[in-house]
């Protein structure tokens, strides 16, 4: 039985390694950015910071505020687009 969290991310890793040997996981290969060991530590940092739900929830609130201000700017060009055919009509 492992009984470290530093044996259990290494046999986690290794188990990987075998996996990505394989060839059959090109894409999971690519996120490791050829360092499978590298990457598991920077997710694992990301995962047990203390600031996570903080920096997960700046991050929904900044796409809903890009979404917000999208769909601002796309209601703008409708209402612009109407209002000059509007105004052909009504001269025309």
């Amino acid at each position: 039985m492992l009984s470290s969290t530093s044996q259990r991310a290494d046999a986690f890793a290794e188990y990987f390694e075998d996996q990505f040997q394989s060839g059959e996981f090109p894409h999971l290969q690519a996120f490791a950015d050829g360092d499978l060991r590298a990457s598991m530590k920077s997710m694992a940092d990301k995962l047990t910071d203390d600031r996570r739900f903080e920096r997960g929830l700046q991050m929904l609130l900044d796409g809903i505020e890009l979404d917000l201000k999208k769909r601002r700017r796309e209601s703008r060009g409708r209402a612009r687009t109407s209002g000059a055919r509007a105004g052909r009509r009504a001269s025309g």
